[in-house]
């Protein structure tokens, strides 16, 4: 869902911080209401004259790691098999998960979807990374007008992370070649967010 603040409203593109994001803003007393899906992307909105006067933000993340997050997730709770992207992705090995995705969606299953989330409807007015999640949130809030405690956002401990978790991080380990593949599938995020080509 869009997260409507006092002056602002979150756009939460899955697997970026958005669920850290939205316990901050609960905890701050920021959240006035959800409009839409969890996910929502601008142009879904049905009223969208909430957002007119607001100060929008999303967070995106790099691409390899977003694979590496969104294989451990599904796999500790869950494929939805209702669900296209599931059930056509839907592998126990992270490297047949990654060769599902760049068989069905060869064009970047990251970049697609960070254009559909960011392309489709007024321009977003910040766009924040997750591998700075802490720094960009004040900065948005800031940028929003937003009353809040830095303090207290800094002092809050990260969600849903679990592949950094040991065991879920030698199971996400990419090979030489697929990490060339997946990068380049998904160069235009990687090239328009600014990040880096990881190298092995």
């Amino acid at each position: 869902m869009a997260l409507i603040l006092p002056h602002s409203a979150f756009f939460h593109i899955m697997k970026t911080g958005g669920t850290w994001v939205r316990v901050i803003c609960k905890n701050q007393k920021l959240t006035l209401q959800e409009a839409g899906n969890k996910h929502t992307v601008y142009c879904e909105l049905e009223d969208i004259q909430v957002l007119s006067s607001r100060f929008t933000f999303a967070f995106v993340r790099h691409p390899c790691s977003w694979y590496q997050s969104f294989w451990s997730w599904k796999m500790r709770t869950g494929w939805q098999m209702d669900k296209p992207f599931d059930a056509c992705c839907r592998s126990d090995t992270f490297t047949g998960f990654l060769e599902q995705c760049l068989e069905h969606l060869p064009h970047g299953m990251v970049s697609t979807m960070y254009e559909k989330f960011l392309d489709k409807g007024p321009p977003i007015d910040y766009i924040g990374r997750y591998e700075n999640l802490i720094d960009d949130l004040i900065l948005a809030l800031s940028c929003a007008g937003e009353e809040f405690s830095e303090q207290a956002i800094r002092a809050m401990p990260p969600e849903n992370q679990a592949y950094r978790l040991p065991e879920w991080r030698e199971r996400c380990r990419y090979t030489p070649e697929l990490l060339e593949r997946v990068q380049e599938a998904d160069k235009r995020a990687i090239e328009r967010f600014g990040y880096e080509y990881w190298t092995m």
